[in-house]
């Protein structure tokens, strides 16, 4: 790639300053070339350096195995999801239906703890309905027994006296009858014993039904308060004791939510089982033509180990390098030639896909230089170029119709600052200027100089500024 006729100037002109200062103290005008400041047009134009980029992915296996079987050689065009590679996957064959057993078992105890938790449930939900019903009937109880017998009840009792006391009577005159005729012989002793017999029982519910109405008037006993108390606290107790269960239940939906974990811990590793044994068939991500093998069959490799390489023919493009002063001269969409070593003679169409938001300092460059990182799209050599090759991309920015244009070997760069000879009356001098647009051959100027002025273009070397100077030619650049 030529370099700027700027930069060449720049890095002979502290060499011959030496020169032209002795030349000076000789007093013999140099002979010098000239060219008349005129208007012409300009083509504002870049060059770079490029690489061909491409799609390009090294393939490795996510798992450890042995080559079972190439399916590709180096080449050969294949499709996306076409196998290239298969492992041999007996392990993870096995390792797949261990893991479908653990899936299964986990199941199994799963369903166990679900029943277990539905048993449980529904036994505590059961005995804390009972204790509750122990309980209110305890309550009511020592309830009544504290109250002592209702007026319904009282009377009741009452009424049982008295209905017993007239049965009573009605036995007793019986018995009488009954002894008067056995004593006259006019009654036999088994119909005595029947009467005195129905008399007793007469009398002994009579007695039973007016002690009831005695107990029932006087009210419940303290023992029988102290039972109707104690018979409410065990229904307390029993009924915390039934409550208790529930923690039971706590436990058993803990056994559950572990037994879910382990499922899905097993369904986890059964699809990790599942993911090895599919990676021992090693597939194409796109499709592309195999560049190269890196495996054999029966060799052993390892995961990340790549085993081929995949390019992408139809996806390529170019990362070229633009001069940092030759940055605004690109644009997005703007059309560019590109050559390569390779194939002398032809020229690629290619466009400006994008450029780097900031400069950087060229890596490999033999002196600082900063760029910026283009990168085009190509129109055509999809099928000649391949990534890696190095390729000169140029580009033209602009067009000036009626510019005031100087040969670019005219512009000097002094203390940082651009410069041109201009001869008048014999004398050479140095003239700042601003330039604007330039390319290899000229260089536009957007101030400093008039059209038809005379600038040294030849024998500028080692001049000094107000140095007298011989025009040997008069050039027609």
């Amino acid at each position: 790639m030529r370099r700027r006729p700027l930069v060449v100037a720049a890095i002979f002109l502290a060499a011959a300053a030496g020169a032209g200062a002795y030349r000076v103290r000789l007093g013999s005008p140099p002979a010098v070339e000239v060219v008349a400041v005129r208007r012409g047009t300009i083509a504002a134009s870049f060059t770079a350096d490029g690489v061909v980029k491409g799609k390009t992915v090294d393939l490795a296996a996510s798992v450890a195995g042995r080559v079972r079987a190439l399916r590709v050689v180096e080449g050969q065009p294949v499709a996306a999801r076409q196998v290239l590679v298969l492992l041999d996957d007996r392990e993870w064959r096995a390792g797949v239906r261990e893991a479908q057993a653990a899936v299964q078992s986990a199941r199994i105890l799963l369903a166990q703890a679900e029943a277990a938790l539905v048993l449980a449930r529904e036994q505590a939900a059961a005995r804390e309905a009972q204790a509750k019903a122990h309980l209110a009937a305890a309550r009511a109880q020592l309830t009544q027994t504290l109250a002592g017998p209702r007026p319904q009840e009282v009377a009741q009792a009452h009424q049982q006296v008295e209905m017993t006391r007239a049965s009573l009577s009605a036995a007793e005159q019986a018995v009488r009858r009954a002894r008067q005729l056995h004593a006259a012989g006019g009654l036999a002793r088994a119909d005595l014993d029947e009467a005195e017999a129905r008399y007793e029982v007469a009398r002994a519910q009579h007695r039973a039904a007016t002690e009831a109405l005695d107990l029932m008037r006087a009210g419940a006993r303290p023992e029988e308060r102290a039972a109707a108390a104690a018979q409410v606290e065990a229904a307390q107790a029993q009924l915390e004791a039934a409550r208790a269960a529930w923690q039971e239940v706590a436990l058993r939906r803990a056994d559950l939510e572990a037994s879910r974990a382990r499922v899905a811990q097993a369904e986890a590793a059964l699809a990790r089982a599942e993911v090895a044994l599919a990676s021992t068939a090693l597939t194409a991500p796109f499709d592309g033509v195999v560049s190269r093998i890196a495996v054999e069959v029966g060799q052993m490799v390892t995961p990340a180990m790549p085993l081929l390489t995949l390019v992408n023919p139809r996806d390529l493009w170019i990362s070229a390098d633009v001069a940092d002063e030759d940055a605004a001269k690109v644009h997005e969409g703007q059309e560019v030639i590109v050559t390569a070593p390779a194939f002398p003679g032809r020229r690629f169409r290619g466009h400006v896909r994008s450029l780097a938001t900031a400069a950087e300092t060229k890596p490999d460059a033999a002196i600082q230089t900063r760029v910026v990182r283009v990168t085009i799209r190509l129109e055509d050599g999809l099928t000649l170029l391949r990534p890696g090759l190095e390729v000169d991309v140029e580009g033209t920015a602009h067009v000036v119709a009626s510019a005031l244009v100087v040969p670019s070997d005219a512009v000097l760069l002094r203390d940082d600052r651009t410069a041109v000879f201009v001869v008048e009356d014999g004398v050479a001098k140095l003239r700042e200027v601003r330039p604007g647009y330039s390319n290899f051959v000229l260089t536009e100027i957007l101030a400093g100089l008039r059209d038809g002025e005379l600038v040294i273009v030849r024998g500028k070397d080692g001049l000094a500024d107000g140095q007298r100077v011989k025009i040997a030619r008069v050039s027609g650049d």
